[in-house]
């Protein structure tokens, strides 16, 4: 195992994937929860591709290697999803927030309704906080539902998947037996 090659294969896999689910989080604003999957097959052909000669036997360290680094390409996708589609919110409500201000000569009243206005930074760091950016519910807490494991399913695929694709396999020896003939006595059948 060539620990550099593994980890540039491993770290551009990664790097690709997060881009791509970039796109699809952030474009159709919408969570692709298969796409752990997709990581982890990129993480693993990352680190095939990088090997430059075929391995004599399976290196299990190469595997929990990219298996680690796809864990870590899963997570922080999200994360940098969530960062990215809250920053996006906040800059949408900044101009609402500054149409919606008051002009200096309005009465009392008006400017104590603006006032009594959450700041736009509070309710994107209630988003935030409460887990529930993409469904846009704040305070709402989460309820278990038959659909709560496929995303852990997905991502624990994909961790599978790199793992299995970055560790290969040993290619098969072929053992050749000579066998020795067995004599048979003829002696027997004649009587």
């Amino acid at each position: 195992m060539n620990l550099g090659r593994t980890l540039v294969g491993a770290i551009v896999g990664a790097a690709i994937a997060i881009g791509i689910y970039l796109g699809i989080r952030v474009g159709m604003e919408s969570q692709a929860i298969w796409f752990p999957i997709i990581t982890g097959i990129l993480v693993g052909l990352g680190v095939m591709k990088t090997d430059s000669a075929p391995p004599k036997t399976a290196s299990y360290a190469r595997g929990a290697i990219a298996g680690l680094i796809a864990a870590g390409a899963i997570y922080g996708s999200d994360v940098i999803a969530q960062e990215v589609m809250t920053s996006k919110a906040a800059s949408a409500a900044q101009p609402a927030k500054a149409a919606s201000a008051p002009a200096k000569n309005d009465t009392e009243e008006e400017t104590t309704e603006a006032a009594a206005e959450e700041p736009v930074e509070e309710v994107v760091a209630q988003k935030r906080d409460s887990g529930t950016a993409q469904t846009g519910n704040i305070g709402a807490p989460k309820s278990l539902n038959k659909d709560s494991m496929w995303p852990f399913i997905s991502m624990a695929g994909g961790i599978f998947l790199a793992y299995e694709l970055a560790r290969g396999t040993a290619p098969k020896t072929v053992v050749e037996t000579t066998e020795t003939p067995v004599p048979v006595d003829n002696d027997e059948e004649d009587a």
